[in-house]
């Protein structure tokens, strides 16, 4: 019988001369390796090992495809790079690169130390920043939210396509 998705219990065997294999009638995906803590995908009876390519280094943890993480932070998803002291980035194409960062989303990038990005295309572009929505950019101690807005040093804007440039500006609305 071929595995799908409703069951709850994989077995597998393990020969000390070879590899990892599953059993039930399944079948590893073509090049495909199996080792504990293996994320895995089971579709049409394949069992397909999901975090492949993904790199860690001291107590970071990297799970997905094309994920890394380093300096004790978090990568999970797809290409997600978490690589700040204690930083996270989860979704797919997110960064997090500076001390305590976050990124969640699609194509989210967090570049200042304690900052937040979070939406599709958000960027919170320095340290204590905070984008969120889509396509929003936050710089310095800024916070925006909505879509297509833009907040410079020590400013907040939101709604749409708003943009808060001068030091501690507020903008909202359409």
């Amino acid at each position: 019988d071929l595995l799908d998705e409703k069951q709850d219990l994989l077995l597998f065997s393990y020969d000390k001369n070879s590899a990892i294999s599953a059993i039930n009638g399944s079948a590893l995906a073509a090049g495909q390796e199996l080792s504990a803590g293996s994320m895995i995908k089971i579709e049409n009876g394949i069992v397909d090992v999901l975090n492949d390519y993904c790199t860690k280094t001291d107590y970071s943890i990297a799970l997905g495809s094309y994920t890394q993480a380093k300096n004790y932070s978090v990568s999970e998803g797809y290409y997600t790079v978490a690589t700040g002291e204690y930083s996270h980035a989860e979704g797919e194409n997110t960064n997090a690169i500076r001390v305590a960062s976050h990124s969640e989303g699609s194509y989210t990038t967090a570049n200042g130390n304690y900052s937040h990005a979070e939406g599709y295309y958000t960027l919170a572009d320095d340290s204590y920043a905070h984008a969120e929505g889509c396509e929003t950019t936050a710089k310095i101690y800024a916070h925006t939210e909505g879509y297509g807005t833009l907040a410079s040093s020590y400013c907040h804007a939101e709604g749409g396509g708003t943009h808060a440039i001068g030091s501690y500006s507020h903008t909202e609305g359409l």
